[in-house]
């Protein structure tokens, strides 16, 4: 019984380690961003800040994307002002 106890113990341990690493991995992993493409000639666009790559807020950027098209169910929204602090 203490061998088989030992053994649940031993590859719950192996397991939980191969887990945190696993973690650790993807929480330090960065790739590259790839260029923005353009927006297509004649069609109207917006500004945006987008994001291309996994990373900190330095991959935040603002560019100019095609302007969507709102479908049937779904609006449009014209953000004039926003805020990152809690207060406002």
């Amino acid at each position: 019984m203490a061998s088989v106890r030992r053994r649940i113990l031993a590859s719950t341990g192996v397991l939980l380690v191969l887990v945190i690493a696993g973690f650790a991995w993807a929480l330090s992993h960065e790739s590259s961003c790839e260029p923005a493409p353009g927006p297509a000639a004649g069609l109207p666009t917006m500004k945006a800040v987008v994001r291309r790559c996994y990373g900190p807020p330095d991959v935040l950027a603002v560019e100019d994307i095609e302007k969507p098209v709102p479908t049937q169910g779904r609006v449009l929204i014209r953000v004039r002002a926003a805020s990152i602090n809690p207060a406002d």
